[in-house]
């Protein structure tokens, strides 16, 4: 039975990441994947721990962890919640995961949902080394989402968007700074330049990320890729075992496929 570790990761700035690695059962170097949350997101959402957990038992080791800022993680969102800081936490994590002895550095893959999804776009385009990338739901750039974009004006005005989990999690308070760092990325900008195997999801219901800006970014990216379209889904997909099962079924195969 694969375990689940608590660990610790220093980041580039001298922060502790906190995140939650899990090891499958048995010996010898596995494949693994590195998780990524999105807005406001965290480690223990349900997407996540089910796509490490399924992952785990079939024999790859899986890191979730909270980006600087957020969640477990050292950090404060009015200083370092940043999407700058979250791609640098992401090298520290990946560093780790290279490194560690269990892990085959030669087959790591990443998954992002969300924000995750793009940022696991941004993060690919700098690694061509990594086997395969997959993206639930990215945005081409934060705050032109239906979603995100209505809440702008006050935002900027007040200087805080704040928002309150609805799994429990507490309130995020977002500093403007976050939306001024934003501003630098495009995932159209970085799409073109992965050259690992991509996979793109999106759900045909969604509310938050216009399906259309998910299709621009497949377009832009090259071969190997496969763009998968699940009727009915929404973007806060975990909230519904039917979808988060459609999501791993599809996502396992597909890492299955390119690590293993």
């Amino acid at each position: 039975m694969a375990e689940e570790i608590r660990v610790k990761i220093k980041n580039k700035k001298g922060l502790l990441l906190v995140g939650v690695l899990h090891v499958p059962a048995g010996e010898g170097k596995r494949p693994a994947v590195i998780t990524l949350h999105g807005f406001t997101g965290y480690k223990e959402e349900k997407n996540s721990v089910s796509l490490a957990r399924e992952l785990s038992e079939r024999g790859f080791m899986v890191i979730r962890f909270d980006c600087s800022g957020s969640g477990e993680s050292e950090g404060t969102m009015k200083d370092d919640y940043r999407m700058t800081n979250y791609i640098s936490d992401i090298d520290s994590v990946y560093q780790f995961i290279y490194n560690h002895p269990r892990v085959d550095a030669k087959r790591i893959g990443v998954w992002g949902h969300s924000m995750g999804a793009m940022l696991a776009v941004i993060f690919g385009s700098k690694h061509p080394e990594l086997k395969a990338i997959c993206a639930v739901s990215p945005p081409k750039q934060m705050g032109t989402t239906d979603w995100l974009a209505q809440f702008l004006d006050d935002w900027k005005r007040t200087g805080w968007f704040t928002k309150v989990s609805t799994s429990g999690h507490g309130e995020s308070r977002v500093p403007w700074a976050f939306m001024e760092d934003a501003a630098q990325y495009n995932t159209l900008d970085y799409a073109g330049d992965v050259r690992s195997p991509l996979m793109v999801i999106l759900g045909l219901a969604e509310d938050t990320v216009p399906p259309e800006h998910t299709r621009e970014i497949f377009r832009k990216a090259d071969e190997p890729k496969e763009l998968v379209e699940i009727p009915g889904m929404s973007h806060n997909y975990k909230k519904f075992p039917k979808y988060t099962r459609r999501v791993n079924d599809t996502v396992i195969p597909f890492f299955e496929k390119y690590l293993k």
